[in-house]
């Protein structure tokens, strides 16, 4: 029993071995196509999501744009908004 179990879970460990390579290929084409693969993902993900699920993101995201639209000038007013503290690597 163990060692069909065993042999089992390594069976469909290469499946999904393959299958993760699969989707790598095919984020590298979109990338190489000029597309976001990170965007594709959310996509792909929200699909997969209930229709609640959806809405609960939607909101979190109308929100964020809400609180950007009153915080973003200070992105403006803040020197080292860019990130670089002026610490060298």
């Amino acid at each position: 029993m163990l060692r069909g179990a065993v042999q089992r879970i390594r069976a469909q460990r290469a499946i999904i071995d393959d299958a993760n390579a699969a989707i790598s290929d095919t984020y590298r084409t979109l990338r190489m196509a000029g597309l976001n693969p990170g965007i594709v993902k959310k996509v792909v993900n929200r699909l997969g999501m209930t229709r609640e699920e959806r809405a609960e993101l939607e909101e979190r995201d109308e929100l964020l744009r809400l609180y950007w639209q009153t915080v973003e000038d200070l992105a403006f007013l803040d020197p080292d908004a860019d990130g670089d503290d002026g610490a060298e690597a």
